[in-house]
């Protein structure tokens, strides 16, 4: 195949392998390996699709290819360009909605490691999400499932120290039994933020 990981049948396109694209189609080692059928041609799922824990957990079975660039991913995600009308994510962000993100690694995002290439910094892929919410960063609910004991976490992991800097946030161990407990956590923040919402005018 002149694509590695897709089947050779499927050419995916710049919205398949770009970052910050939502994912349609999971390709890789352990990935769904297969097109998820995500309603009216969206990268993003919503209140009314259609079989949605089955399709959530097709789109969510990611593997284990690729690199780990959370942080610049998350960044370029909620560029105005990715999510203009005719863009890859279109239609994504609301401005009458609140946005939770949600990170999960098993690796460190360390100076040295095999992820500290990716361009960026914990500050600016906050200023990022700040910028993307109106300067709102009370708007967002950010949670993070990393190789961490809980909110402790080792000062020189950069995933970390990003977390740090939103006004609601959680950061949870990734090798614990279950994640539904952390996500349980992180309602009851949405709840908090939600609480004081204000849409801009």
């Amino acid at each position: 195949c002149t694509v590695p990981d897709y089947p050779c049948d499927y050419t995916p396109t710049w919205c398949d392998t770009g970052l910050g694209t939502g994912v349609v189609f999971p390709a890789g080692g352990y990935a769904a390996n297969k097109p998820c059928p995500i309603a009216d041609g969206r990268r993003y799922m919503v209140r009314d699709q259609p079989d949605l824990a089955g399709t959530f957990a097709c789109a969510a079975q990611l593997g284990i290819s690729g690199s780990s660039r959370l942080g610049e991913t998350m960044a370029i995600a909620v560029q105005p360009w990715m999510n203009d009308r005719g863009s890859c994510n279109e239609g994504f962000l609301r401005d009458d909605a609140l946005l939770m993100v949600t990170l999960i690694t098993n690796t460190y995002d360390q100076e040295g490691g095999n992820a500290s290439s990716q361009e960026g910094t914990p500050e600016t892929w906050t200023t990022a999400v700040r910028e993307a919410k109106h300067g709102d960063l009370e708007s967002v609910v950010a949670l993070g499932i990393l190789p961490t004991e809980g909110p402790g976490c080792d000062k020189l992991d950069r995933l970390c120290q990003m977390l740090e800097l939103f006004p609601h946030a959680l950061n949870r161990d990734c090798w614990g039994e279950e994640y539904g407990s952390y996500f349980e956590e992180a309602a009851d923040l949405v709840e908090v933020a939600c609480a004081g919402f204000v849409p801009p005018g």
